[in-house]
Protein backbone atom coordinates (compact mmCIF):
# COMPACT_ATOMS: atom_id res chain seq x y z
CA UNK A 1 0.00 0.00 0.00
CA UNK A 2 2.76 2.43 0.92
CA UNK A 3 3.95 4.38 -2.08
CA UNK A 4 1.30 2.85 -4.30
CA UNK A 5 0.55 6.29 -5.74
CA UNK A 6 -3.18 5.97 -5.17
CA UNK A 7 -5.69 6.92 -2.50
CA UNK A 8 -4.53 4.16 -0.16
CA UNK A 9 -0.92 5.31 -0.55
CA UNK A 10 -2.03 8.86 0.29
CA UNK A 11 -3.85 7.65 3.41
CA UNK A 12 -0.73 5.75 4.41
CA UNK A 13 1.38 8.90 4.08
CA UNK A 14 -1.06 10.89 6.24
CA UNK A 15 -1.06 8.17 8.88
CA UNK A 16 2.74 7.97 9.02
CA UNK A 17 2.79 4.40 7.72
CA UNK A 18 0.20 3.18 10.22
CA UNK A 19 -2.31 2.36 7.48
CA UNK A 20 -0.04 -0.04 5.58
CA UNK A 21 0.95 -1.73 8.82
CA UNK A 22 -2.71 -1.96 9.95
CA UNK A 23 -1.94 -0.50 13.37
CA UNK A 24 -4.39 0.86 15.92
CA UNK A 25 -3.76 4.37 14.52
CA UNK A 26 -4.40 3.37 10.89
CA UNK A 27 -7.18 5.95 10.50
CA UNK A 28 -4.94 8.68 11.92
CA UNK A 29 -6.56 12.11 12.13
CA UNK A 30 -8.52 11.69 8.88
CA UNK A 31 -12.00 11.29 10.46
CA UNK A 32 -11.54 14.47 12.49
CA UNK A 33 -10.37 16.46 9.46
CA UNK A 34 -13.33 15.22 7.46
CA UNK A 35 -15.77 16.06 10.26
CA UNK A 36 -14.27 19.56 10.56
CA UNK A 37 -14.83 20.15 6.88
CA UNK A 38 -18.37 18.76 7.02
CA UNK A 39 -19.31 20.88 10.04
CA UNK A 40 -17.83 24.02 8.46
CA UNK A 41 -19.85 23.41 5.30
CA UNK A 42 -23.00 22.64 7.28
CA UNK A 43 -22.52 25.85 9.28
CA UNK A 44 -23.41 27.75 6.12
CA UNK A 45 -26.38 25.50 5.32
CA UNK A 46 -27.93 25.00 8.78
CA UNK A 47 -29.08 28.20 10.54
CA UNK A 48 -28.72 26.74 14.06
CA UNK A 49 -25.04 25.92 13.45
CA UNK A 50 -24.52 29.35 11.89
CA UNK A 51 -25.96 31.02 15.00
CA UNK A 52 -23.67 28.92 17.21
CA UNK A 53 -20.70 29.96 15.11
CA UNK A 54 -21.46 33.68 14.89
CA UNK A 55 -23.45 34.57 17.99
CA UNK A 56 -22.61 31.81 20.43
CA UNK A 57 -19.31 33.26 21.62
CA UNK A 58 -16.94 30.92 23.42
CA UNK A 59 -19.78 28.62 24.48
CA UNK A 60 -20.95 28.30 20.86
CA UNK A 61 -17.46 27.47 19.66
CA UNK A 62 -17.18 24.80 22.34
CA UNK A 63 -20.49 23.28 21.23
CA UNK A 64 -19.29 23.27 17.61
CA UNK A 65 -16.05 21.59 18.69
CA UNK A 66 -18.07 18.97 20.58
CA UNK A 67 -20.32 18.40 17.55
CA UNK A 68 -17.22 18.11 15.33
CA UNK A 69 -15.73 15.58 17.76
CA UNK A 70 -18.90 13.44 17.77
CA UNK A 71 -19.18 13.56 13.99
CA UNK A 72 -15.50 12.59 13.85
CA UNK A 73 -16.15 9.58 16.07
CA UNK A 74 -19.10 8.58 13.87
CA UNK A 75 -16.95 8.91 10.75
CA UNK A 76 -14.17 6.91 12.42
CA UNK A 77 -16.68 4.15 13.11
CA UNK A 78 -17.89 4.17 9.49
CA UNK A 79 -14.32 4.25 8.16
CA UNK A 80 -13.33 1.42 10.50
CA UNK A 81 -16.19 -0.73 9.27
CA UNK A 82 -15.19 0.00 5.68
CA UNK A 83 -11.55 -0.82 6.36
CA UNK A 84 -12.34 -4.11 8.11
CA UNK A 85 -14.79 -5.12 5.39
CA UNK A 86 -12.37 -4.27 2.59
CA UNK A 87 -9.51 -6.15 4.22
CA UNK A 88 -11.51 -9.23 5.21
CA UNK A 89 -9.81 -11.40 2.59
CA UNK A 90 -6.48 -10.83 4.38
CA UNK A 91 -7.81 -11.75 7.82
CA UNK A 92 -6.90 -14.97 9.58
CA UNK A 93 -10.17 -15.04 11.48
CA UNK A 94 -13.42 -13.72 10.08
CA UNK A 95 -15.92 -14.33 12.87
CA UNK A 96 -18.22 -11.46 13.84
CA UNK A 97 -16.68 -10.86 17.27
CA UNK A 98 -13.23 -10.43 15.75
CA UNK A 99 -14.56 -7.96 13.21
CA UNK A 100 -16.35 -5.98 15.90
CA UNK A 101 -13.16 -5.91 17.97
CA UNK A 102 -11.18 -4.65 14.99
CA UNK A 103 -13.73 -1.94 14.24
CA UNK A 104 -13.79 -0.77 17.85
CA UNK A 105 -9.99 -0.82 18.05
CA UNK A 106 -9.57 1.26 14.90
CA UNK A 107 -12.25 3.69 16.11
CA UNK A 108 -10.58 3.98 19.51
CA UNK A 109 -7.24 4.64 17.80
CA UNK A 110 -8.77 7.49 15.81
CA UNK A 111 -10.31 8.88 19.02
CA UNK A 112 -6.91 8.79 20.74
CA UNK A 113 -5.31 10.67 17.86
CA UNK A 114 -8.13 13.27 17.96
CA UNK A 115 -7.63 13.66 21.70
CA UNK A 116 -3.86 14.08 21.25
CA UNK A 117 -4.45 16.76 18.61
CA UNK A 118 -6.77 18.66 20.94
CA UNK A 119 -4.31 18.39 23.84
CA UNK A 120 -1.43 19.67 21.67
CA UNK A 121 -3.57 22.65 20.68
CA UNK A 122 -4.65 23.30 24.31
CA UNK A 123 -1.05 23.27 25.55
CA UNK A 124 -0.20 26.01 23.06
CA UNK A 125 2.42 23.99 21.17
CA UNK A 126 0.63 24.69 17.89
CA UNK A 127 -2.26 23.38 15.86
CA UNK A 128 -2.42 19.77 17.06
CA UNK A 129 -4.04 18.35 13.94
CA UNK A 130 -1.47 19.99 11.65
CA UNK A 131 1.38 18.82 13.85
CA UNK A 132 0.10 15.24 13.84
CA UNK A 133 -0.11 15.27 10.04
CA UNK A 134 3.36 16.83 9.78
CA UNK A 135 4.92 14.34 12.18
CA UNK A 136 3.25 11.47 10.34
CA UNK A 137 4.77 12.59 7.05
CA UNK A 138 8.21 13.26 8.56
CA UNK A 139 8.15 9.88 10.31
CA UNK A 140 8.09 8.21 6.90
CA UNK A 141 11.19 10.08 5.73
CA UNK A 142 13.83 7.55 6.92
CA UNK A 143 11.95 4.60 5.42
CA UNK A 144 11.40 6.43 2.15
CA UNK A 145 15.03 7.63 2.00
CA UNK A 146 16.34 4.12 2.65
CA UNK A 147 14.08 2.67 -0.05
CA UNK A 148 15.18 5.36 -2.49
CA UNK A 149 18.86 4.74 -1.73
CA UNK A 150 18.39 1.01 -2.28
CA UNK A 151 16.83 1.76 -5.67
CA UNK A 152 19.80 4.00 -6.56
CA UNK A 153 22.33 1.33 -5.56
CA UNK A 154 20.37 -1.29 -7.50
CA UNK A 155 20.52 0.94 -10.58
CA UNK A 156 16.74 1.26 -10.82
CA UNK A 157 16.80 5.04 -10.25
CA UNK A 158 19.22 7.67 -11.49
CA UNK A 159 21.17 9.28 -8.62
CA UNK A 160 20.46 12.74 -10.10
CA UNK A 161 16.75 12.18 -9.43
CA UNK A 162 17.56 12.61 -5.74
CA UNK A 163 18.37 16.33 -6.08
CA UNK A 164 14.89 17.57 -7.09
CA UNK A 165 13.27 15.33 -4.51
CA UNK A 166 15.47 16.73 -1.73
CA UNK A 167 14.80 20.30 -2.90
CA UNK A 168 11.05 19.71 -2.99
CA UNK A 169 11.10 18.01 0.43
CA UNK A 170 13.10 20.86 2.03
CA UNK A 171 10.74 23.40 0.45
CA UNK A 172 7.70 21.58 1.83
CA UNK A 173 9.18 21.32 5.33
CA UNK A 174 10.21 25.00 5.24
CA UNK A 175 6.72 25.98 4.05
CA UNK A 176 5.03 24.01 6.82
CA UNK A 177 7.35 25.48 9.44
CA UNK A 178 6.82 28.99 8.06
CA UNK A 179 3.03 28.64 8.06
Amino acid sequence: VSGAGNLLGYLDILSGGAFANATIFALSITPYITSSIVIQLLTVAIPALERLSKEGGEEGREKLKRITRYVGIGLALIMSIGMVMSLRSYMITTDLLSKITMVLTLTAGACIVMWMGEKITEKGIGNGVSLIIFVGIVARLPVTAWSFMQNIFAGEVNAWALLPIVVIYVAIVAGVVFI
